[in-house]
């Protein structure tokens, strides 16, 4: 059974125990647009950015 990686953007919404609606709230995006950029990674500093204030924590702290 493959264990599977999650990404630093996860890991850190989990560790403040918010949901990804909550965190879309956050960001005034969809959820389904969040669960995206989860899944799929965030390229753009500028992104990184916005979601690392929302989530109170340093951009690089989210970049996988």
């Amino acid at each position: 059974m493959r264990t599977k990686k999650i990404s630093k953007l996860k890991a850190m919404r989990l560790k403040l125990r918010l949901s990804q609606v909550a965190m879309a709230r956050r960001l005034h995006i969809s959820q389904p647009s969040y669960s995206i950029a989860e899944r799929n990674g965030v390229k753009q500093i500028t992104t990184l950015q916005r979601y690392a204030a929302a989530l109170g924590c340093d951009w690089k702290d989210l970049a996988d």
